[in-house]
């Protein structure tokens, strides 16, 4: 009884003991003014390694706190373990009940990766192939939660409560390093999750995805398959090995808006340090912050983005209201209007250049987001977060891979590029085209008069590819010249070749006088009306690019025939 109580005596004056520490580190920075990123980074060094290490992974959650934090925390100390090789040989016969040589036939005891939270280790099971070992200090989870109970104490004794919207709330930053630490920590869920992305991505070109060795993970320590690598935080070793930075991030975009759109289970706060690069090969080794969209969240984000991409602030509004966790009608209209002059600004929207910067654009909504008191289920604060993240990785790996363009190929169908794109697309060298009209001549022929022997039915041309969006032809004078012209062109098929060169010039002249006026039209292809003497022509010229895999500028030249709601495309 004596010893028992004599250890809670000691218990309570180290408690009393870290409190007083606690309240002089809150009070020499000053936290009763303004929360400044520098004050916020002095705090998190002077309680420890492991809030200063919280802290760098809070300074990734960028729907929490704003850019000049992140930066302030994610240069705060290098990595540091806080685990030596002995203590690591005690959890393994903890956890065990055996001794390392049991269990290990080799053991490294340099780790490939530290942290204040936990550290990796290179070994060869016994029984197995190469694996990494991720190991935790057992009395580290309750270490931190006793610390941010004092902690919150603390705040009440100096009487710090919520803070004004407009300033950085020191209460909440706790709640959420707490948050970030149970999941840390939490090796069982980090298993399952490496689990399902093992299976989602497994096989996937350039992705290496761990296997998850169960048999001997428990809550202290994780084992997964070993994979070689060097870390996307070290561009200097990636180019000495010659690898292409844009390739690497060409790779992790695309990968990333596939977990996204696809899997709909993404890395939430994705960090250069836990992506490696290898043969070609992109791998991810980390699983403990992930989230995930339901097919009803994915369809949202989608038709989310098209309406980013046309500017529809309608549009954008309802969805916001419907995936709102709380009632927005009394800010709808100051959420339209502010909508608006995020999505006509052109620092944040560029779409000619092809360069919209998504950072920008979520940055911009959560502020406004956060200004009308609008909250966004935490799925979503997941998938904003992760977006900027993942897009300041490309961003340092290389400036001219956008995140956009992978997102873009992902959520538009190429028939749905924005306008500006399309028409970048026309050729100026009109020789290039003209083969094009004279090679499909005998095709479109054919088509007229298939055209002309349905003129007075309603029944609908089962043509593919067909351009619903052509002027209808109800003039009855433009269909008697459209049968002269077919007769015209029946003569002319059996003239001399010197003919048919005639008939390429002027057709050439027609192209050119018809691109020219193609500028003043807003629609997604160029429609001009090829004139003749009396009538203008039936036969539309449209100039659109193709789309392969090989990013090709092959350019076709194309017909349209529209005739009482019946339309015709040939290619």
């Amino acid at each position: 009884m004596v010893i028992v109580q004599a250890n809670k005596l000691a218990n309570t004056q180290e408690i009393k003991k870290r409190l007083k520490e606690i309240l002089e580190i809150l009070m020499v920075n000053e936290v009763t003014k303004p929360l400044t990123p520098q004050k916020l980074k002095a705090i998190l060094l002077a309680l420890g390694p492991q809030f200063v290490e919280l802290g760098r992974i809070l300074a990734e959650h960028n729907d929490i706190l704003p850019k000049d934090y992140y930066d302030e925390l994610y240069s705060s100390i290098p990595n540091k373990s806080s685990i030596n090789y002995d203590r690591i040989e005690g959890i393994i016969e903890n956890e065990y009940g055996a001794s390392m040589d049991d269990v290990f036939t080799d053991f490294s005891k340099n780790p490939t990766y530290q942290s204040p939270l936990f550290q990796c280790h290179k070994a060869v099971l016994k029984d197995g192939p190469q694996v990494i070992v991720k190991i935790q200090d057992p009395k580290l989870k309750n270490y931190i939660s006793e610390d941010t109970d004092l902690i919150k104490k603390a705040l009440e004794v100096l009487r710090i409560g919520p803070s004004p919207s407009d300033t950085i709330d020191l209460n909440m930053i706790f709640d959420e390093l707490w948050n970030i630490a149970q999941k840390e920590l939490n090796f069982f869920v980090e298993a399952d999750n490496a689990t399902r992305f093992y299976k989602l991505n497994s096989g996937e070109k350039n992705i290496i995805a761990p296997k998850v060795n169960n048999k001997y993970n428990t809550s202290n320590i994780l084992v997964m398959e070993y994979i070689p690598g060097i870390t996307l935080g070290n561009n200097e070793e990636l180019i000495a090995n010659g690898y292409q930075l844009s390739e690497i991030s060409k790779i992790l975009s695309e990968n990333y808006v596939k977990q996204i759109f696809t899997d709909g289970f993404f890395q939430a706060y994705p960090n250069p340090q836990n992506i490696l690069f290898y043969k070609s090969n992109l791998a991810w080794t980390n699983f403990t912050l992930m989230s995930e969209l339901s097919s009803y969240d994915l369809e949202a984000l989608k038709n989310i983005i098209k309406a980013i991409s046309s500017k529809d602030v309608d549009q954008i509004s309802n969805i916001i209201m419907s995936i709102n966790t709380n009632d927005i009608s009394k800010n709808l209209d100051n959420l339209k209007i502010e909508l608006s002059q995020i999505l006509t600004s052109p620092s944040i929207l560029n779409y000619k250049s092809q360069s919209l910067p998504v950072t920008n654009i979520i940055r911009a909504i959560v502020a406004l987001l956060n200004k009308l008191d609008i909250y966004l289920p935490e799925s979503y604060s997941h998938l904003l977060s992760g977006l900027i993240s993942i897009e300041n990785i490309i961003e340092r790996l290389d400036f001219n891979t956008k995140l956009i363009d992978a997102i873009k190929n992902t959520v538009f169908p190429v028939s749905q590029e924005p306008i500006s794109k399309q028409e970048e697309k026309v050729p100026n060298n009109y020789n290039d085209i003209i083969p094009e009209i004279t090679n499909k001549q005998n095709k479109n022929e054919n088509i007229i008069n298939s055209l002309l022997t349905k003129e007075n039915s309603n029944e609908e041309l089962n043509e593919p590819n067909h351009n619903l969006n052509m002027p209808l032809i109800e003039d009855p004078l433009k269909l008697e010249s459209l049968k002269k012209a077919n007769l015209e062109n029946s003569q002319q098929k059996s003239n001399s070749e010197d003919n048919i060169v005639d008939h390429n010039k002027d057709l050439e002249q027609a192209i050119k006088e018809s691109l020219e006026r193609s500028k003043k039209l807003e629609q997604d292809v160029k429609v001009v009306d090829a004139k003749s003497e009396e009538h203008p022509s039936p036969i539309h010229i449209v100039k659109k690019s193709e789309h392969d895999n090989s990013s090709s500028n092959n350019t076709k030249l194309e017909f349209k025939f529209k005739l009482d709601d019946l339309s015709i495309k040939s290619i």
